[in-house]
């Protein structure tokens, strides 16, 4: 029930829900976390910043690396 609920909110192009996480790749040495804003989803690798739109899913760009 679940997949056939997945694939139906993909064929209608629904963005998909992720929570504030914050995990540490012990094997690459990264650091990713996830913040969700009011209008934004932040993705953070190594201190870069990639923006999504919070309702579409749609990339909105980038921040500055300040390591």
């Amino acid at each position: 029930m679940r997949q056939r609920l997945g694939m139906a909110l993909n064929s209608a192009a629904v963005p998909g829900a992720i929570a504030p996480v914050e995990i540490y790749d012990k094997l690459t040495d990264q650091c990713l976390s996830v913040t969700v804003g009011e209008l934004f989803v932040c993705l953070s690798v190594d201190g870069r910043d990639y923006y999504f739109d919070r309702i579409t899913g749609r990339f909105g760009g980038t921040g500055p690396n300040f390591d």
